[in-house]
């Protein structure tokens, strides 16, 4: 999605941008030409190699690494019809008899159904199932959501979407060429760059996503940021949004100047987040300027 930092790409080199980046990071009066002349040199590979990519209507509290669902241990072989159960095989909600019953024969008393309790008798194959058994499928069926249903437990205006955006590997090779070769200023002055692109990326997506689903941005929710969110989410962020930024063990993510975040996206105006600096905390450099 090349055209979602048209915008950035034009603001780069501009005045406005340079002196916001010179006024915020400290730098000084001699530093203004060399601090252009390293966004002339990001500007090329950012035009190439930048991205953006989200992931709609995702479920936060199912990126926590290493959820995987449940598995029960199974026989290796089915036993037949008559054949003693295996004990590891649980029962649901209750101990299974000892036996399977036949076709025709009685259930269990302990091993309920779902809602209601099971007719005495299986029906044979063909046969009509009991009225109880049908209310109890239907019940189901209408309890379970529609596709694309938001299952968070908010209102039916409030859903979340996975959010990555990356300024790709090139600008992380020209930040190392500088530093291998001792122009630790230099390095420092991309750093500042990429960050002040990526605080300016957050506006571009709030109007990206208006335009496209007509929803607002409420909130941004970083992992690691705020206890509902914890930074244990990170790569399964990663996996549902883009296979094209990962993170290691220590949740360092490559390509390093990249951002990866939940939005929490609203049909309520009056609750959008104008900035993702709105409810922080934080006296840092970041709210300034």
């Amino acid at each position: 999605m090349a055209g979602f930092f048209l915008e950035l790409f034009h603001q780069f080199l501009a005045a406005e941008f340079l002196e916001g980046v010179y006024r915020k990071f400290h730098f000084g009066e001699a530093h203004k030409a060399q601090l252009q002349a390293v966004a002339e040199e990001m500007l090329p590979l950012m035009r190439r190699e930048a991205f953006y990519e989200r992931a709609e209507n995702i479920m936060p509290q199912l990126l926590m690494r290493g959820a995987e669902p449940q598995r029960i241990n199974t026989p290796k072989q089915a036993p037949a019809s008559g054949e003693e159960l295996p004990e590891q095989m649980p029962a649901l909600g209750g101990e299974l008899p000892e036996q399977v019953p036949a076709p025709g024969e009685e259930l269990p008393e302990q091993m309920p159904a779902l809602g209601e309790e099971l007719p005495k008798q299986m029906p044979a194959l063909g046969e009509e199932l009991p009225e109880q058994v049908h209310r109890g499928i239907l019940e189901v069926t209408r309890q379970r959501p529609a596709a694309g249903t938001q299952l968070l437990g908010t209102t039916a205006e409030t859903v979340y979407e996975g959010v990555v955006l990356s300024l790709g590997h090139g600008v992380d090779k020209l930040q190392e060429r500088y530093t291998d070769n001792g122009l630790l200023l230099k390095s420092y002055m991309l750093e500042a760059l990429a960050a002040e692109f990526l605080m300016r990326g957050y506006g571009a997506y709030r109007k990206t996503v208006l335009e496209a689903t007509k929803m607002h941005v409420a909130a941004y929710h970083f992992p690691g940021s705020e206890e509902g969110f914890p930074l244990e989410m990170l790569p399964g962020l990663l996996r549902v949004c883009t296979p094209r930024v990962v993170c290691n063990a220590a949740f360092c993510m490559t390509p390093q100047k990249s951002v990866a975040f939940i939005a929490e996206l609203t049909q309520e105006p009056e609750k959008q987040c104008e900035s993702i600096c709105a409810a922080c905390r934080s006296r840092c450099d970041l709210m300034q300027g």
